[in-house]
């Protein structure tokens, strides 16, 4: 698979050369079980400068995509034996999924970008053979419709695919994208972050009707704006209560460092906060109406955490191995805090 450099260029890629990467523990456990969250930032952020052959590990795209009419979500386990009814859904695990912001970057506001994410249910959509389809986050397939995105309907050539990373909102319909993978077959996984979301934003204005509903295609797609993470902006933005650029009820904020390519699990380079967490981590005020969402039972989110690894802990003692899919006990997925999941 040809590498992108430095994101200014995009070769066209088959749908054979797509890959997607699979989850990079083990960088967070070679930093050691105590290891902070910074100490793991600079860990991940050496690794994907030096293009480091222990987090190089792939996953064929091409796996993912099946001309077969029956069962498209899921595929047996291997080493299962014959007849056994443990499968393991295709498309599970492949969204880039962020952790509680708990410790503060000292590049904040110079290396990373934030977005302000609605209420909804992530998805990972994917647009191929004039279908579009959405999974959630364990690769259940959501929705079947058809969409003006390439690859699902929305051109001739149905051999093209798009790959988003979205949040659905139930109350309109509507498909956020937050991140993007592919577009019209030209894989993104490898570009930077600060590329991708520029990328995302020329092809949706190319393609404004993408971002429209009409009675064939029923769920537009808009992007979530991203801004640099300067505090004096996120306190602008947070200052009065607000729902997002789109009217839709505000669940969070997103931070991503601009310099990650798109690697599919948990990663400290993406960072997740509720509004009501802003002042404890950025040291910043936000509106009195977010201040009043905190539960009841919240002291920090720190203490969070730490009730968090407890229960983890407890899950692990009592569920199968092979029910658990290994992770950092520190890593939260933005999702655990969609009311709507």
């Amino acid at each position: 698979m040809k590498k992108m450099e430095s994101g200014n260029s995009l070769e066209s890629n088959s749908l054979e050369d797509i890959q997607f990467y699979s989850s990079h523990i083990h960088l967070y456990k070679a930093a050691g079980s105590k290891a902070t969250q910074t100490d793991r930032r600079k860990a991940l952020l050496k690794a994907v400068k030096e293009h480091n052959a222990s987090i190089d590990e792939k996953r064929g795209i091409t796996e993912l995509f099946s001309d077969t009419e029956t069962n498209d979500e899921e595929e047996p386990m291997e080493g299962v034996c014959e007849g056994a009814r443990r499968r393991r859904r295709k498309y599970a695990d492949k969204l880039m999924l962020s952790e509680y912001f708990i410790e503060r970057p000292d590049d904040l506001e110079h290396n990373w970008i934030f977005k302000l994410c609605p209420l909804g249910v992530r998805n990972l959509v994917v647009a191929h053979n004039r279908t579009t389809k959405a999974y959630n986050k364990n690769g259940v397939l959501q929705s079947e419709f058809e969409s003006l995105l390439p690859g699902g309907a929305g051109n001739k050539c149905g051999s093209k695919f798009t790959i988003l990373d979205c949040i659905f909102s139930p109350t309109t319909s509507v498909y956020y994208i937050i991140d993007i993978l592919a577009w019209n077959s030209f894989s993104l996984v490898n570009c930077s972050t600060e590329f991708r979301f520029f990328f995302l934003k020329s092809k949706l204005e190319e393609n404004h009707d993408i971002t429209q509903k009409t009675k064939r295609h029923r769920y537009p797609f808009l992007d979530v704006i991203g801004r640099p993470a300067q505090l004096n902006l996120i306190e602008d933005v947070l200052s009065h209560f607000m729902e997002n650029e789109n009217e839709e009820k505000l669940d969070g904020v997103l931070f991503y460092h601009s310099e990650v390519d798109y690697r599919g699990g948990c990663t400290p380079l993406v960072g997740w906060l509720k509004p009501y967490m802003v002042p404890e981590i950025l040291g910043i005020p936000v509106a009195a109406e977010y201040m009043s969402e905190k539960p009841e039972n919240y002291t920090s989110l720190k203490d969070r955490v730490e009730k968090m690894k407890t229960a983890y802990s407890k899950t692990k003692t009592h569920k199968p191995r092979r029910e658990k899919r290994i992770k950092d006990v520190e890593m939260v997925n933005i999702v655990d805090d969609l009311e709507l999941d």
